[in-house]
């Protein structure tokens, strides 16, 4: 077994090209291609399905990926114990989160952790909350940021905040009533808290259209195609015609959780990120929700 090869063909599979894992690990692709040639025949099973429109995962290579996530989690999460007891603050981190919280927390945390911990590589990967679950799962990240999140048996998670959400409208149906609003205009629906809007009671939408895309949902409702419910972190620099309005929390609220894949057996960087993360919170998050004053309007 050889953890280098193990660390090629995982870089082959992120890249989906030879050369590009090269590139990343400073090594020739020829290099990269002969670890991997080598691995298949160690394992006498094929693992890549070479082609002109790229390089896909075989079936047994989708099976055998899963161990090999594992084993270089459990050989970096070594390497990190090693320099703990050396004295030493190293290692690399993986985060998972979902966009609006890349740029309303991770600039303050990433401050913070890099302040303290300059010698740790923290690695972020964006992706909705199901991926980022399934990617703590099968260990390609350590830690992750989740919102809507069903019980999982194998994740650990912690709630860390409940965000308020808020009523989007143009500026001519300022001072209307929230339920007259919801009953009487176009709903466009954002993908990423469908189940939860749709889960309360307090009302019931007649949805337009449904988007993904927070940016381009708010632009709609610039130009009065109309409202829309999306978190307070969503909400900065909101063009004039929209105007906003807080929904009281016992209607609909977004918990937002830090994942793991078992918090108790976290390598000493990701617990030194969770620790970071909990005392920004504690420290800034009031100063964050402040905000909504501002956001409200006269």
């Amino acid at each position: 077994m050889s953890i280098q090869k193990y660390a090629i063909f995982r870089e082959v599979v992120d890249t989906g090209s030879f050369s590009l894992a090269g590139e990343r690990l400073g090594i020739s692709q020829s290099a990269v291609s002969h670890s991997v040639t080598s691995l298949e025949k160690e394992y006498k099973v094929k693992l890549l399905a070479r082609s002109r429109s790229g390089i896909q995962l075989t079936d047994s290579g989708q099976r055998i990926l899963q161990y090999i996530e594992k084993i270089l989690y459990l050989e970096e999460k070594m390497n990190q114990e090693l320099a703990e007891i050396r004295g030493l603050e190293l290692g690399t981190l993986t985060i998972g989160t979902v966009t609006p919280l890349t740029s309303e927390w991770l600039p303050g945390i990433m401050k913070r952790f890099h302040e303290q911990f300059p010698s740790i590589q923290v690695n972020i990967r964006e992706g909705t909350s199901q991926e980022i679950v399934d990617w703590v799962e099968n260990g390609e990240v350590d830690i992750g940021f989740t919102y809507s999140l069903k019980e999982r048996g194998r994740i650990d998670r912690l709630l860390l905040t409940h965000e308020p959400f808020y009523l989007l409208m143009h500026e001519e149906k300022q001072g209307d009533d929230l339920f007259r609003l919801m009953k009487e205009s176009p709903f466009i629906m954002p993908t990423s808290y469908r189940e939860m809007i749709l889960k309360q009671k307090a009302f019931k939408p007649t949805v337009l259209l449904e988007l993904s895309d927070e940016r381009a949902i708010i632009e709609l409702v610039r130009n009065g195609l109309g409202i829309s419910i999306l978190p307070r972190m969503c909400l900065h620099n909101l063009p004039e015609e929209v105007n906003i309005m807080l929904i009281p929390h016992e209607l609909i609220q977004l918990p937002v959780h830090l994942v793991s894949l078992l918090f108790s057996a976290m390598s000493p960087a990701a617990e030194k990120m969770s620790a970071t993360i909990s005392l920004w919170l504690n420290e800034n998050y009031n100063i964050i929700m402040s905000t909504e004053e501002k956001l409200s309007f006269d």
